[in-house]
């Protein structure tokens, strides 16, 4: 009974608090609604930088000016923008909201790289990647800090640039490539900076890292201890502290010494949760119940792990974080998109600009001369020719690499959603439309006709009689049967070929692509046939006795003018020049690898 009241108690006083902070808010937000832009974001800029407790009203008023109207595109109207959203991801980032924090960065990163002096363009990069890392996704941070590099370095923000080469120790240490991490290591340490005690410490922190990752275990542990009073003496935030104690643990379990990995664990754990540092508490829970489980004290165990799945779901909101992710694929393939319309408008300029170049001369210019003066032209505008299809060959090859880290990615997820569904659905005894099964898994992949009706949550479904969940495993089924049986490489392959495959009907699967992948059906047959034809152009070995013309017949389409079409359409070049430069890049590896 006693527990029941205070319950009740604790719910009452937090909604009252909650009240009270949404009438703060509200105030704040009457008070300042008919302020100037620069009032608001003077304001909100001094209540960031004052902390202690005003990152919340700051969050506010950021919020409230990023979203205002104007029509002012001045460089220090688009840079305010940008601070705006970047910090407002920072004060998520800062409360463990890291789905929110990745949200407000790409908001930044795109406006900021839509003007030509991109403020603060290289800190977001690095703060993106820091949460691409927070959710264990290392080659995309560390693709993340490679940019953020690059761009540091071309604005000579020298600051940024330090702290974008010592993030690229950690994930290349991550990574297990230890040696590229000892070169960054080496690069950050002449690049001049501004040296504080952070700075010294992070110095330190990732050549303990390294050694670790070098097998010199005991040395590092004696890094990482002296970090710990290094960080006590000169007053750092405390998740400096933490972070070395939470090595010297990782390094005790490396050397199975049980009990000074769970002291030094449990000093993190301890020093975490006492200074709200949310992910290394987490973390660090996770690891301590592995250890007592290991330890056999199942007890201890069961309790930090009922903690870690806590605390799990509050911070790592994966369903956000993907969300967010997904706006940055879809960013960045508008950019490549828009980079192969340049480079194709820019080639029929050139071309255009030959023609009437030609006639000019030729009415000009005497033969001997001509011929001279067009021989030089043309040698020319053949490099440049060259470099676009060499230019519209690489962001090709990008783009099938993308789409093959894309698939992989979502075919694992399906998975393993498919894995929680059935094991959901097993517990519970009841089907994605709730009802009583009596064994097996949801059953087939749907191929109900049009005059069922089944009903979904999910409105844009549900007239069509197609749920939520059966249209992600009809998703899954057609991404496994193109990815795995190519049934595409048939000529006769056809939207009632491929509903056979999957188990399902035509008007489903055309619902899915259209709708999930955003193209018609012979688009999406297209792309898959065209990217299978670059891989057989560049496979010597294999089709090395092929023409051009049979490779398009091997991956299903019917004429050698439909592939010529259709390859040069997606991707800017023509079969002939793709092959061309696939066998020179051949070529040149191979002379470079003689040479080594």
């Amino acid at each position: 009974m006693y527990k029941f009241i205070t319950m009740i108690l604790t719910l009452a006083l937090a909604c009252l608090s909650m009240h009270g902070e949404q009438n703060k808010y509200e105030d704040l937000l009457q008070k300042c609604s008919d302020w100037e832009s620069d009032r608001i974001i003077t304001l909100a800029d001094s209540l960031y930088l004052k902390g202690n407790g005003s990152e919340e009203e700051a969050l506010v008023l950021y919020m409230l000016y990023a979203q205002r109207k104007t029509e002012d595109t001045s460089a220090d109207e688009i840079g305010n923008r940008v601070r705006a959203n970047m910090r407002s991801g920072n004060i998520h980032y800062g409360k463990g909201n890291y789905s929110n924090a990745l949200k407000y960065y790409i908001s930044g990163m795109k406006l900021s790289e839509s003007t030509a002096h991109r403020p603060y363009i290289a800190n977001l990069y690095n703060n993106i990647g820091n949460i691409y890392n927070m959710f264990q996704d290392y080659e995309k941070g560390k693709s993340m800090y490679v940019t953020g590099l690059k761009e540091a370095r071309r604005a000579g923000d020298k600051a940024t640039e330090y702290k974008l080469l010592q993030n690229l120790v950690g994930v290349s240490i991550n990574l297990n490539d230890v040696k590229t991490a000892r070169g960054y290591y080496e690069q950050s340490k002449s690049v001049k900076h501004e040296v504080t005690d952070e700075s010294s410490y992070m110095d330190r922190y990732t050549l303990a890292l390294i050694l670790r990752y070098e097998g010199k275990l005991r040395e590092s542990i004696e890094h990482f201890k002296d970090l710990a009073r290094y960080s006590d003496a000169k007053g750092l935030n405390a998740r400096y502290a933490c972070s070395a104690y939470g090595e010297i643990g990782r390094i005790y379990d490396m050397m199975e010494r049980t009990d000074s990995a769970m002291y030094y664990l449990s000093r993190c754990k301890d020093v975490a949760q006492a200074n709200g540092i949310l992910y290394q508490y987490t973390e660090t829970v996770k690891m301590l119940y592995s250890l007592y489980d290991r330890f056999g004290n199942r007890q201890k165990a069961a309790e930090l792990k009922d903690r870690y799945l806590e605390l799990k779901d509050s911070i790592y909101n994966q369903r956000q974080f993907d969300m967010a992710k997904n706006q940055q694929f879809l960013y960045e393939m508008e950019k490549t998109e828009r980079e192969i319309s340049e480079l194709n408008e820019r080639q029929a300029r050139d071309a255009m600009l030959i023609s009437r170049q030609r006639i000019v001369l030729w009415s000009v210019v005497g033969a001997v001369i001509l011929a001279a003066l067009l021989l030089y032209y043309f040698y020319r505008q053949k490099k440049k020719l060259a470099e676009n299809y060499r230019n519209l060959y690489d962001i090709h090859q990008r783009m099938i690499a993308d789409h093959r880290d894309y698939t992989d990615r979502y075919m694992s997820v399906s998975r393993e959603n498919e894995a929680l569904r059935e094991q959901i659905m097993r517990l519970s005894g009841t089907t994605d439309d709730g009802d009583i099964v009596t064994g097996g898994s949801d059953g087939p992949l749907p191929a109900v006709g049009p005059e069922e009706d089944t009903y979904s949550s999910d409105t844009k479904y549900e007239r069509s009689g197609l749920s939520t969940a059966q249209r992600d495993r009809l998703v899954g089924a057609v991404t496994e049967v193109m990815e795995t049986q190519m049934p595409f490489c048939s000529p006769d392959f056809s939207l009632n070929s491929l509903a056979s495959q999957v188990n399902s009907n035509t008007k489903y699967v055309s619902q899915v692509i259209n709708d999930v992948f955003k193209k018609n059906f012979s688009t999406f047959v297209n792309e898959y046939r065209v990217n299978l034809a670059c891989v057989r152009l560049a496979d010597t070995d294999g089709y090395g006795q092929y023409s051009i013309n049979g490779i398009g017949d091997s991956v299903g389409f019917k004429s050698s003018a439909t592939f010529s079409a259709v390859f040069k359409k997606m991707t800017g070049i023509t079969p002939s020049v793709y092959q061309k430069l696939t066998r020179e890049k051949q070529s040149n590896a191979i002379k470079q690898g003689n040479k080594t």
